[in-house]
């Protein structure tokens, strides 16, 4: 193994862990071994690219090429350093962004560096100190977020430099280690929350759920920071707000026109101390709380029975739905995959969330600029289509499984059919994930719009039911859950080009308005493409079919 340069700039404080009871030459075999596994392990920002070969080849450094890209994606938060004189404005733009990049990246590659029980079954039969296992844990946990926070405020961290001086870029740097101490504990104290009252099943379950709920959270939060500000001409005022005690990137951005550009708003002060007061507090809790971690994680372990609930009411859809036993029974087949597929839900879940909230933004933003009442007087509801930016990734996804090497059984099965397969996935994945967000979604905009846009609902539910069968034909989809997930690199750029395609359906019922009763006219032929494409769909098996039957 290597000898990394972070382990030996530990070696300079062999010494300090000794005085803590940490045996140090095993926690630094410990850690060596992690950040060899983290270098060969592919992050989720390199996921779409490259191939198997190079993934599994165990010498490329994949860790330090994800931090390159991190390093790029930076590059966008340099912009914000100038605009207007407020340096509180500023570094609120920043910290929104870098918050946003790096907690969606602990959410997506930290979660399993955080809650990983691999070394358990290894290191519990061992001589090994509990101190030493958790000291690992968490030294492994702070080089892997101080590296990540490095590669990711690189570029605007040296801007600084130039732009506002060398007190400006150090009171950056501090900033960025209360940052991450401030992620790094809260993320860890909510799942703490969530091992202390559930396990098997039902805790990794949970666990999705809430990195769905963290990621909704932080772009709620991003688009917030903003509007505590109000723009005279080309500059920007501090507005203050008892909401902005609610918004760390206020927090952080308030000592950089407090301490900094001498501003006397009695606010500063208040929101200074938060930024850090509320990271030694929650890193306190969590000193205290970390044996309790420990013992939990076990229960990430544990396998609980699969659950019954669910099936009736997909037995009922299913003859709802489908014209054909083959039809009801691959429907049946893809809900209880989607279900208990655990790659399957990690790929997906992250989508369904911001598919939750991208409709709600556009309005939200009409909401503050110009007042409630414009706002459900207008037609941003037209946002809704977004929901349906979930489509090419569930066809995507839908083409693999982790139990892959079972897809002979479509060729073994005496199936007449094979559109009925792909029709019985298609509307499982569109009825199970799809169908109730975009239930809920209508709800709420019928209660911000009134009833008058139910016409605009059915003809968006139309269109959108259009658009998947669309989708499926231009991406090819191959028979369901027949390939690994490692064959899946280099293909997400595949649903990019779709995205025009969801932007014209809705264009075209913007059009369908312009024109009296133009939008009944609109429904009516999307229920005529709706049945021909669906009538026609999987009649002929994609060009991909045939590779499949031959795993």
């Amino acid at each position: 193994m290597d000898d990394f340069l972070t382990l030996r700039l530990l070696d300079r404080f062999q010494s300090l862990f000794g005085r803590l009871g940490v045996d140090y030459p095993t926690m630094r075999l410990i850690l060596q071994a992690k950040l060899t596994m983290d270098r060969r392990r592919v992050p989720t920002v390199l996921s779409g690219t490259g191939n198997k070969e190079s993934a599994d080849d165990g010498q490329s450094n994949h860790f330090m090429k994800g931090l390159g890209v991190y390093a790029l994606m930076g590059i966008v938060m340099v912009p914000c350093l100038f605009i207007g004189d407020s340096w509180m404005f500023q570094m609120s733009l920043v910290f929104s962004l870098l918050m946003f990049l790096l907690a969606s990246s602990f959410i997506t590659d930290f979660s399993s560096v955080l809650l990983d029980t691999r070394d358990k079954q290894i290191l519990y039969t061992r001589p090994v100190s509990r101190q030493t296992l958790q000291m690992a844990r968490t030294v492994h946990v702070l080089v892997y977020m101080t590296l990540m926070t490095l590669a990711t405020a690189a570029a605007p961290l040296l801007v600084s430099v130039f732009r506002h001086g060398l007190l400006f870029a150090l009171l950056f740097a501090a900033e960025l280690a209360l940052i991450d101490l401030l992620i790094l504990v809260l993320t860890a104290l909510l799942y703490l929350l969530i091992l202390k009252r559930f396990d098997g099943e039902r805790l990794k379950d949970l666990i999705n759920m809430v990195q769905i709920a963290l990621s909704v959270t932080i772009m709620i939060g991003y688009q917030l920071a903003g509007r505590a500000f109000e723009f005279i001409g080309l500059d920007a005022a501090f507005t203050p707000s008892w909401w902005n005690l609610l918004l760390p990137p206020l927090w952080f951005g308030a000592p950089f026109g407090w301490l900094l550009q001498g501003d006397r708003h009695p606010y500063l002060p208040v929101l200074s101390a938060l930024a850090l007061l509320v990271p030694v507090i929650a890193l306190a809790i969590y000193s205290r709380s970390m044996p309790s971690f420990e013992r939990y994680l076990v229960k990430l372990t544990a396998h609980s029975a699969p659950s019954l609930r669910g099936r009736r009411p997909a037995g009922r859809a299913a003859r709802l739905l489908c014209r054909t036993p083959e039809e009801r029974a691959f429907y049946r087949f893809a809900s209880r995959m989607m279900g208990s597929e655990r790659e399957f839900k990690l790929k997906v879940y992250p989508s369904l969330g911001f598919s939750l909230i991208f409709p709600f933004i556009f309005p939200l933003q009409t909401a503050l600029n110009k007042g409630w009442s414009f706002m459900a007087a207008g037609s941003a509801y037209y946002s809704i289509y977004s929901c349906a930016m979930l489509v090419p990734t569930l066809i995507l996804v839908s083409g693999y499984s982790g139990s892959y090497k079972g897809a002979w059984i479509y060729g073994a099965a005496p199936l007449r059919d094979l559109g009925a397969i792909h029709r019985g996935v298609l509307k499982a994945a569109l009825t199970k994930l799809l169908l109730p967000l975009f239930l809920m979604e209508c709800l709420l905009f019928a209660a911000i719009y009134g009833l008058r846009i139910l016409p605009d609902l059915a003809a968006a539910l139309l269109g959108i039911s259009l658009y998947a069968v669309l989708c499926f034909r231009l991406l090819g989809g191959s028979l369901p859950f027949s390939r690994p997930f490692s064959e899946a690199r280099g293909e997400g750029w595949k649903a990019i080009p779709l995205l025009l395609l969801l932007g014209g359906f809705a264009g075209a019922h913007k059009l369908s308005t312009l024109i009296t009763d133009g939008l009944y006219l609109y429904i009516a032929i999307l229920l005529a493409c709706n049945y021909w494409a669906w009538s026609a769909f999987g009649r002929q098996a994609p060009a991909e079919a045939p590779s499949a039957l031959s795993r």
